[in-house]
């Protein structure tokens, strides 16, 4: 779609109509969908710039686009029945909402190709196109009996999250597509495992990332020690977009405050310092390691802390296939 301007008319599978001259139809497999949306920009400079590209993205219905009126997201009350759903697994486990809610996707998104036969059986229960699941018109063995389902069901979940394909490189944890990711399939499952880790998933071709919470002597990283992750100029990650390291505090997995209020090394920044020979040091640890080198620092919390590495659009596809890791996080003594 190139870098430019334009506007794009997100359609469903069954939509039929002509859009208006220079908008280009981008065809939806779902009638319900999501859009994770990333901006680039290249350091802290560019950033009113960026906020203002933000702020002319719009999400209008075609009516409204082609109409020409104003239009305004329609608020869904905190109290909305939709929003009357489990807060947490163990909530979820002892509670039939699930099979409302996958009632209301069936109905809201609809049914692919080949999955007549799946709805058929979900039918018997009050779950397909055109029905509403209801478990008080359930008797007392179908009520127990999908409770139990919910139960087994969540286990198995679990499970797959936990055993997601992955290889270890270097002591990152990287994982492989060996199972799809992001484009599932009917792999069902593999869908629900990924999801139950993170909602939001790219193919690999587009994104890659890699884990660590060890160091490269099996220990776990953590603010009290000192580490350096070297990267030789032909380890360098080479990608079409670009490539960083974020540090995140545990257990919570979250940002936290630091001297430089920065979380991440990465390609795009210019202040990173290369070696001589085109290597990379990055230095992980609480105090700064120099002025000088401090847009090479990942300032560590008091801790235990995570590395994460991502990579958008990796050129070589050892990076996105498991074969590929950062340079091993070194513990300097």
């Amino acid at each position: 779609m190139g870098n430019g301007p334009g506007d794009y008319a997100l359609v469903g599978p069954h939509w039929q109509g002509t859009l208006p001259a220079g908008v280009v139809e981008v065809r939806m497999p779902t009638t319900v969908g999501f859009i994770l949306l990333r901006t680039y920009f290249e350091n802290e400079a560019a950033l009113p710039a960026t906020r203002e590209i933000q702020r002319g993205f719009t999400l209008t219905p075609l009516s409204a686009f082609l109409s020409g009126k104003a239009w305004k997201p329609v608020d869904v009350a905190a109290d909305d029945p939709r929003r009357q759903v489990p807060a947490t697994e163990e909530e979820l486990m002892h509670s039939l909402v699930f099979f409302q809610v996958l009632n209301r996707a069936i109905n809201e998104g609809g049914i692919r190709p080949q999955e007549e036969g799946l709805m058929k059986l979900f039918a018997r229960i009050g779950i397909s196109p055109g029905m509403t699941f209801d478990p008080a018109t359930l008797d007392k063995a179908t009520r127990e009996g999908l409770t139990k389902a919910i139960e087994d069901g969540l286990k198995l979940v679990l499970i797959r999250s936990s055993t997601m394909k992955q290889s270890v490189v270097n002591g990152w944890v990287i994982g492989t597509p060996v199972d799809q990711i992001g484009a599932f399939g009917f792999d069902y499952l593999q869908r629900a495992g990924m999801a139950h880790r993170g909602i939001y998933a790219n193919t690999p071709d587009e994104y890659m990332a890699a884990a660590a919470v060890f160091d490269s002597e099996s220990k776990p990283l953590t603010g009290a020690e000192s580490y350096v992750i070297h990267m030789d100029k032909d380890q360098l990650p080479i990608v079409d977009a670009y490539w960083g390291l974020t540090i995140y505090e545990l257990p919570g997995r979250y940002l936290f405050p630091n001297p430089v209020q920065r979380w991440t090394v990465n390609s795009i920044d210019k202040r990173v310092k290369y070696n001589a020979d085109g290597s990379l040091d990055i230095y992980v640890q609480r105090s700064s390691p120099g002025k000088d080198k401090e847009f090479n620092w990942l300032a560590a919390p008091e801790g235990q802390f995570q590395i994460l590495f991502r990579a958008y659009r990796a050129s070589e596809r050892k990076m996105y296939m498991g074969e590929w890791g950062p340079g091993g996080i070194k513990r300097v003594k």
